[in-house]
């Protein structure tokens, strides 16, 4: 018995058998049957050139006489050949015992060419003890290998020591009765005092009889030893245990009527009884039966009584409004809506049935003919005031001023003056109140705003940048720091701030509230509020000027730059109505130069030149100049709202190097990283790379040799370093080349990996009951639990009945086993053994009806009332599973808060994230609106003509999606086309069959599946099907054994559910066991389900989480939905062909005319192509005509095109003239578009052939 199994009993009992324990890869077993006609060939061992052979019972028997200094030669000398590539090693078995003898790698080999065996031979250490023991040979991949797979093991050895000398005497007898005791003394806690005290001293007279120094020792000695310690050991005194207080607990709970809870509080009391019937025999202790007992009486008195609500409901379905007030009604029809919407929730917490009970009840009350909002918005005021943010005098009044309200309130008779006052009273109530923790904010220009009384400050969008302070030094103890908490909800559509200085950064229009708290936990979500800000956001008033101020000072003229530096600009705004500048956020303007970057290089609005750089896409940098290169140049701060405009000129001169400095270290241990696996910590350059003076500019920058890059090289992802690959030393040279001169300097790096080693393994509990069919963990985990060696092997005492699969057990029949366990550092030495008891085989699951269940109870946490951008995926959800899900009004909501999103600074242009647009697309397309004219951006154009689209598999493969989403049209000459984005997706996939987020270098799950719903779609096509193949079989292989998959080392639920998207993407059932992606009751689905929170209902990223995670919970969702969809063979998730987009008429803007005679041209002559353009619009617009001569491979060989500006109404004749060449196969083709910046078409393609 281990005192793991207390913990493991007690974590089993709260939440579940299941859920507890991390998974690993494990060494299966290697104690298997073996090939009779092998077993027949025989095995030579070498001792000091002796051969000894193995006996007709298929031992070697060793004799002391043949062991002189210990140490032999292992041989195999079979038949069995080994296939070049492959080694035949000799490894220890889960039964080899080191008492007996001891394995070491020997550095020679037996080698046959004519063969192909390449056999490791092995040193055997032996020892003068008559034990035995086991090795096995067999084929590996590794030569170093040290254990051997079952399928690969050719012969298993049993090596035998004897001896003849009449005068040793045989103390393996006592020896192993000793280690038997030892485990009972670890484990002491279960047993009596006296027992143990009794087995402790016999174990210590027994140790001391071996231990004589003469070493004569007597066979009868040992004998009566033996006698002595064998009952002890045999009959172990467990401590007794009372069950009737948990008799007693379980007899209430199994009278309680199930029909008066909630369904999910109940299942929790119905596992509690289910447990404790199974394991009432099997309790080993009395804190287990403690533990049983508490866990069962908590778990009754936490049940969620909803017998009350169930009778107030029906009651108030009997009401109707008669002559009742409109306003009372509707606030009755709220609560009684809410109140069903709670009792049909199975996870419905005490409190929300309490609420919605008083609620109902209140709402019946009230309902009356008088106007009672007013003050029952003071009440909630007051209700929400938190009381341990004001001094205990001031807020003492608070219960007698809500009590006098709330009976003001509940009276039906009250008069509508009655109701005045109390409002009135509560006012001034408020405005008396002292806060115990001052807070106010500082503005971007050190103003202070203060809060109201109830913690309230109502901020436009240009005062974003300031940030919240707390008046005076508070005292702060064990080691707490302020923490300033916004609402992750509205973090992108109204504020967040800096969580530990305060900062705060506006992104809407809206309310939000930003939490005061003291803590040292880094989960602070759990630490209470000190003081709660209730922030109101409203839009900017009308700005008439700005100012522009570099370090403090204003700028008018020019601003003057020495060299490479960093110069944030301060702007103060005049507005309307106002005498004095204010400062005011910079994220407000936009930031760009006359004469503009036009790659987008992530976001940079600099000029073409690289003279500034201005990066619009993090708030943090808006509104910095980053000077690079030597020149002049003029910066634009626009805020086209208002339409204010400043024009700057900025001068950057020339500093020239004098040096770089490299302090490379001479030695470095780097780790793998825990969060991302394959990649390891380096040396980052911004650390030892220095350009003397700091504000020198050169062009290029300061590249980096290495001698050997199969031991580190420069990785320019997630900042620019050093990263290493392999242990070994490399030179690396940093060198410049500016100014006519040469910079070079060379650092000599050793680097070696770091390694932590398992001190022991240990269980996480004793026993485990498993029924036929069904995989459970087995439970083994390292000390320390982040040792490096993580593999393990096993030993089962016993064949047939269980299967080791990875770190888990699989039940085959009914029956128990014994399965020990080591680890494979051979740093660790212990061993632990656990008990496997497998069950009969339990019922078949109905998967469709638990995801079809599953599916509804989780729609409630999904929907909401209004739907905002940021929510593309749950609205996806929604309307996949049912349209109807969301009203008009409210995807309309949606609409709308994207448009307004853009106005508020979020770019959807075609300079944008793709994946931001892309998601948008999605979204618009599933709930049927045009994605072709959002605030005047056509989206698909913003995908198509994105350059960004090759910054990573997820803006490609995305990208696909979207525009497949409706297979929406994509024109010829765009960017991305189809086969563009499909070649795009497919340049990430590794030879592995695996996709990378940025490259082919490395694979994760999660990219795979994206890619692989990118391209289903286009499934058949010859040149994608063997990339789906590859790609499915590095899925298979990386399953684990619980149908999941793992992402960063850890088996997770967004990785399952990206997965599961892509198979039903393809048409592939996972529950299809021919399809190859796991069992009836093991497979990615089941693996979904197994997500499930017991708490909130929602879905949990990992399977210890106490909570579920939002983003986890609509990855699932939507997953599930589209598997779903394929079983009810309905189309795949993404295919929204099914929907009926809102069309808008297209009004031409332009009519063209084409008013060229010739119906071909003539080589050598000239081509002249001339259009007729008219503008239809109210207002003057562009065309332009762009004539181009492309060769037969389809490339452009010239070209000529003109623009002009056409007034409303009117028309003109735009002509290009080409000479064409005396040779060849040419074709002519005329575009119009919008104009030569946009290159929006505006007319058909005009092609006049070349003869």
């Amino acid at each position: 018995m281990n005192n793991k199994r207390i913990i493991a009993s007690f974590l089993v009992i709260l939440i579940s058998i299941s859920c507890f324990f991390n998974v690993v890869f494990a060494e299966t077993d290697p104690n298997v049957n073996v090939d009779k006609n092998l077993s027949k060939e025989k095995i030579l061992l070498e001792l000091d050139g002796k051969e000894i052979k193995e006996d007709e019972n298929g031992e070697i028997i060793v004799n002391f006489k043949d062991i002189k200094d210990g140490n032999g030669v292992l041989k195999y000398i079979g038949n069995k050949n080994i296939a070049k590539g492959k080694y035949g090693i000799w490894a220890e078995t889960g039964v080899s015992n080191f008492e007996a003898i001891l394995l070491e790698e020997y550095e020679d080999y037996d080698e046959d060419e004519d063969t192909d065996k390449n056999t490791r031979c092995t040193s055997v250490i032996l020892h003068k003890k008559v034990w035995d023991t086991e090795i096995v040979y067999g084929i590996s991949d590794d030569e170093f290998a040290e254990y051997v797979e079952p399928k690969n093991v050719i012969k298993k050895v049993k090596i035998k020591i004897v001896t003849d000398d009449p005068s040793y005497v045989d103390v393996s007898g006592l020896e192993k009765l000793i280690i038997e005791g030892k485990k009972y003394l670890n484990e002491r806690q279960y047993y009596k005092e006296e027992y143990i005290k009794k087995l402790q001293d016999t174990i210590k007279e027994s140790e001391s009889l071996l231990g004589k120094e003469n070493k004569n020792i007597g066979k009868e000695e040992i004998n009566k030893q033996i006698g002595i310690l064998t009952p002890i050991v045999e009959n172990p005194e467990k401590k007794e245990f009372n069950k009737t207080e948990l008799d007693k607990i379980l007899k209430k709970a199994q009278t309680l009527n199930k029909e008066n809870y909630t369904k999910g509080s109940y299942e929790k009391v119905e596992f509690y009884i289910d447990y404790i019937k199974s394991e009432d025999d099997k309790f080993q202790n009395q804190l287990e039966v403690d533990i049983c007992a508490e866990g069962l009486k908590k778990v009754v008195a936490e049940l969620v009584d909803i017998g009350n609500l169930k009778e107030v409901i029906v009651k108030a379905e009997k009401l109707e409004k008669g002559s009742l007030s409109d306003d009372s009604w509707t606030n009755f029809q709220n609560a009684l809506k809410k109140a069903k919407e709670v009792y049909k929730n199975k996870v419905s917490s005490r409190k929300d049935v309490d609420d919605a009970l008083k609620n109902l009840n209140s709402t019946m009350s009230l309902l009356s003919n008088m106007d009672k909002s007013a003050l029952k918005i003071a009440i909630e005021k007051v209700e929400n005031i938190h009381e341990d943010e004001f001094k205990p005098k001031s807020i003492a009044g608070k219960q007698k001023i809500l009590s006098d309200a709330k009976s003001v309130y509940s009276n039906s008779n009250a008069t509508q003056e009655q109701i005045d006052q109390a409002v009135k009273n509560i006012e001034n109530w408020l405005d008396k109140l002292e806060k115990k923790y001052v807070v106010y904010y500082e503005t971007i220009d050190k103003r202070r705003i203060n809060l109201d009384a109830s913690n309230s400050i109502e901020l436009d969008l240009s005062q974003g940048g300031g940030r919240f302070c707390l008046e005076g030094k508070p005292e702060l103890k064990d080691g707490n720091v302020i923490y300033w908490v916004f609402d992750y909800a509205k973090r992108e559509t109204v504020a967040f701030t800096s969580v530990k200085d305060g900062k705060l950064y506006l992104k809407g229009v809206g309310d939000t509230s930003i939490q005061l708290k003291f803590t040292n936990d880094v989960n602070y979500n759990s630490n209470p509020a000190i003081v709660t800000i209730n922030l109101k956001v409203k839009d900017i008033p009308k700005m008439e000027d700005i100012k522009v101020y570099v370090a403090d000072k204003e700028v008018n003229d020019k601003i003057p730059i020495k060299g490479k530096q960093n110069l944030t600009l301060g702007l103060k705004a005049k507005f309307e109505g106002k005498n004095d500048y204010v400062g005011v956020d910079r994220s407000i303007f936009e930031y760009y130069t006359l004469n503009e970057r036009d790659d987008n290089t992530h976001g940079d609005r600099g000029d073409k030149n690289s003279i500034i750089h201005l990066y619009n896409y993090n708030t943090d940098v808006t509104g910095i100049i980053i000077s690079e290169m030597v020149g002049t140049t003029t910066i634009v701060i626009d805020f086209p709202k208002d339409g204010i405009k400043k024009q700057i000129p900025v001068e950057v001169k020339h500093v020239p190097v004098e040096e770089i400095c490299f302090n490379a270290p001479k030695e470095f241990e780097y780790e793998e990283l825990g969060f991302a696996p394959g990649s390891y910590n380096g040396i980052y350059l911004r650390n030892v790379l220095e350009i003397k003076p700091k504000n020198a500019t050169y062009k290029g920058e300061v590249e980096l040799k290495f001698s050997d890059e199969s031991i580190a090289f420069r990785e320019r992802r997630y900042g620019d370093y050093i990263k290493p690959i392999k242990d070994g030393t490399v030179d690396v040279t940093a060198y410049l080349k500016t100014d006519g001169k040469e910079f070079k300097i060379t650092r000599t790096i050793k680097f070696y990996g770091k390694k932590k080693p398992v001190d022991k393994i240990q269980l996480t509990k004793e026993k485990i009951q498993v029924k036929v069919d069904e995989i459970l963990p087995i439970g083994i985990e390292t000390v320390p639990k982040d040792a490096s060696n993580q593999e393990f092997q096993y030993k089962v005492s016993k064949d047939g009945i269980v299967d080791i699969i990875g770190n888990s057990v699989k039940g085959l029949k009914e029956g128990t086993v014994e399965i020990e366990a080591k680890s494979k550092d051979k740093n660790c030495k212990n061993r632990v053994k656990v008990t496997v008891t497998v069950l009969p085989k339990g019922k078949l699951r109905d998967i469709k009806e638990e995801v079809k269940n599953t599916i509804k109870e989780v729609t409630t946490n999904i929907k909401k009332d209004k739907y905002n951008f940021n929510d593309e995926w749950n609205i996806l959800g929604l309307v996949r599973i049912d349209k109807n899900l969301i009203a008009e009004e409210q995807k309309d909501d949606y609409l709308n808060s994207i448009i307004q999103s853009m106005k508020n600074g979020n770019d959807l242009s075609v300079k944008a994230k793709p994946t931001n647009i892309e998601k948008v697309v999605i979204a618009l397309t599933s709930i049927g609106k045009s994605v072709e004219n959002i605030n005047g951006e056509n989206l698909l154009k913003n995908i198509y003509q994105n350059s960004n689209i090759s910054n990573g598999l997820n803006e490609s493969a995305y990208g696909l999606i979207a525009l497949d989403s409706l297979n929406y049209k994509i024109p010829d000459n765009a960017m991305w086309t189809r086969n563009k984005l499909i070649e795009e997706v497919k340049r990430y996939q590794n030879s592995n069959g695996g996709f990378g987020l940025f490259d082919n270098k490395t694979t994760s799950i999660d990219m795979t599946a994206m890619a692989l719903q990118a391209l289903s779609t286009y499934k058949n096509r010859d040149d994608v099907k063997p990339v789906i193949e590859k790609a499915l079989d590095y899925l298979r292989k990386n399953q684990t054994e619980y149908g999941g998959f793992k992402d960063s080392g850890k088996e997770n639920a967004e990785s399952a559910a990206q997965v599961l998207v892509a198979l039903t993407s393809l048409g592939i059932d996972p529950l299809d066991p021919s399809n190859k992606f796991g069992y009836e009751n093991y497979n990615v689905v089941t693996n979904i389900l197994s997500y499930r929170s017991n708490k909130d209902g929602g879905f949990k990223h990992w399977k210890r989480d106490n909570y579920s995670n939002p983003m986890a919970t609509t990855q699932c969702y939507y997953a599930l939905i589209s598997y779903l969809r394929l079983i009810e063979n309905r189309s795949k998730l993404y295919d929204m062909r099914d929907e009926k987009i809102e069309i808008k008429e297209e009004t031409k803007e332009f009519e063209i005319e084409n008013l060229t005679t010739k119906k071909e041209f003539k080589l050598s002559s000239d081509a002249k192509v001339t259009i007729k353009a008219t503008n239809k619009t109210e207002e003057n617009k562009d065309a332009a005509l762009i004539v181009g001569v492309f060769n037969k491979d389809g490339r452009l060989v010239n070209y000529g095109a003109v623009q002009q500006n056409i007034k409303a109404n009117e028309n003109v004749n735009l002509t290009v003239d080409l000479s064409l060449p005396k040779e060849g196969e040419y074709t002519v083709k005329a575009f119009v578009w919008d104009s030569l910046d946009g290159m929006n078409s505006i007319s058909k393609v005009i092609e006049i052939p070349v003869k």
